[in-house]
């Protein structure tokens, strides 16, 4: 296809005249210099701006020379004909001086060089003639337009770089947008949410969706959340599954949909009931506006059962499957991170570590006592893990150390659970608790990093700021391509690749990562 020609104009805007000056000068200079290296040719050029300032350029010589040169080409007649032609000795040799002259003139020429930097920054003498001023202004305007071609190059890489990023915010916004029609324009859709609350029937997961249709901001039914998940987001704050998806894999069992999609005869097969940012007291979590606490996951439960009994024939009926079920449980971590850690909340003035703990696993034991007399017979309660060492406690300190005041908070809460499971386990009848000890599961990966093939412990793959921990992933981020290199996925959750880890230790482990027995014996207890 031919190029259409295209009329050349005036441009009316003065600020946009005076740009465009100044980056077609500049590229003419540039390209005059470099025709005069590349083909050893003499080249002059002359601009005047709209405002009658000159710019000049000489590549061999001066223009006092070129100009001299010229008007002997043209025979001093001003405008000669294109037919004017130097002799073969001046184009094979143009007439500069010889080799020792050209040396001189060199030296001439930065010892004035150096002069003038001495004039201009008040050292030596301080004073130079008008000449030496005329040559050092002409070397003065040349360096500046090389200065500001190479600023505008820069700009104008700059400003690319903004626009692609407008797009990216673009695309996040309009996703952004529909998320508040869907929800009635009642809050943002976005994720800040932490680690999740777990509770299931008969098998649980990790949050899958159950805050996906609440106006609450701990969602993660965006990309790139479930990027390497088969059927991309769902809910789950991984890259791909969550520790018990694992879980359930090792047990030969389906993925169990969220309590908010389960329909029919999907709940014969179990149910998660987990909301992410949800904890053990019902305020915590507030600050993401909607979730489910752990007793209304609980009544969700018991609404669950009293809809079973009515399809099966009666509560007896389910009674023997419900207590073969298998309960996964890891409730607390939220209650620090979003309640007694954050300075919104009057809990860290009204009780110390220690008496906060007492009071999370008061309230923890009379919850699993619930679901007991609900049915329930076999638990898994998973501790929590060494949480000062996150990206997002990370990022709050200069060090890039992990806070060790966030880690100490926590253990009387872990101290805690491990006496309740015994106290539960010698106190109910028929009940089999067993307690996941995470910190140890997460503690053996970070002594032992390449073992595992992991290269970066404190970064999340996904998120903004420092250690990415700052901001969660945002929709449409792009993450780590190295995703299985990665300990965190986000600001709080690991990648797909820990949690199958850990699915593993807490199926098949020893007694230092699950007690009294593994889920693998568990599973196997009549």
């Amino acid at each position: 296809m031919a190029r259409g020609k295209i009329q050349l104009k005036r441009i009316e805007n003065p600020v946009h005249r005076q740009v465009t000056f100044c980056k077609r000068r500049t590229g003419l200079l540039k390209k005059a210099k470099e025709l005069s290296v590349l083909c050893d040719a003499e080249v002059g050029v002359m601009i005047f701006s709209p405002q009658g300032k000159l710019f000049e350029l000489a590549t061999k010589g001066t223009m006092e020379g070129m100009i001299d040169k010229y008007m002997k080409c043209t025979g001093g007649g001003g405008r000669g004909s294109s037919s004017a032609t130097f002799t073969a000795q001046e184009q094979l040799q143009p007439p500069t001086l010889d080799p020792k002259d050209q040396v001189n003139e060199l030296k001439q020429e930065i010892d004035m060089l150096q002069k003038g930097i001495r004039y201009m920054f008040g050292g030596g003498d301080g004073t130079m003639n008008l000449q030496e001023l005329l040559l050092l202004e002409k070397h003065l305007e040349y360096w500046i337009s090389h200065i500001r071609s190479a600023k505008m190059d820069i700009m104008l890489q700059e400003i690319q770089s903004l626009r692609n990023t407008e797009g990216v915010l673009k695309n996040a916004n309009k996703y952004l947008l529909e998320k508040i029609e869907e929800n009635n324009n009642s809050v943002l859709d976005a994720n800040f949410a932490t680690v999740e609350t777990n509770y299931s029937y008969p098998l649980t997961m990790p949050n899958n969706g159950n805050n996906n249709n609440i106006p609450s901001f701990a969602k993660a039914n965006y990309f790139p959340y479930g990027i390497d998940f088969n059927g991309g987001p769902t809910g789950r704050f991984c890259n791909g599954l969550t520790m018990v998806d694992g879980i359930a894999q090792l047990l030969g069992l389906p993925l169990i949909p969220a309590y908010s999609e389960a329909t029919g005869d999907q709940v014969l097969r179990g149910v998660n009931y987990a909301s992410a940012a949800a904890g053990i007291l019902p305020d915590t979590g507030g600050n993401f506006v909607g979730r489910i606490p752990f007793d209304q996951q609980i009544h969700n439960f018991e609404t669950t059962l009293n809809q079973v009994a009515s399809k099966s024939g009666g509560a007896v009926t389910i009674a023997d499957s419900v207590a073969r079920s298998l309960f996964f449980i890891g409730m607390g971590s939220n209650d620090y991170l979003n309640n007694y850690l954050m300075p919104n909340f009057p809990t860290r003035n009204q009780y110390n570590a220690q008496q906060f703990g007492d009071l999370l696993v008061q309230q923890y034991t009379n919850q699993l006592t619930r679901l007991y007399n609900l049915g329930g017979r076999k638990f898994i309660v998973s501790g929590l893990g060494r949480m000062g060492c996150i990206p997002s406690i990370l990022a709050q300190g200069s060090d890039g150390k992990c806070s060790e005041e966030v880690n100490q908070l926590v253990l009387p809460f872990n101290t805690n659970v491990k006496t309740m499971i015994t106290n539960l386990n010698q106190n109910l009848p028929d009940a089999k608790f067993i307690y996941l000890d995470t910190a140890n599961m997460v503690q053996d990966i970070t002594t032992n990093p390449a073992v595992y093939g992991f290269t970066t412990l404190d970064k999340g793959c996904c998120g903004i700021g420092r250690n990415r921990g700052q901001i969660t992933c945002l929709p449409f981020e792009t993450p780590c391509p190295n995703r299985e290199q990665y300990l965190f996925w986000d600001a709080f959750h690991p990648t797909e690749k820990v949690n199958l880890i850990m699915a593993k230790k807490a199926f098949a482990g020893d007694r230092t990562v699950a007690f009294p027995i593994n889920i693998q014996e568990l599973a196997s207890l009549n």
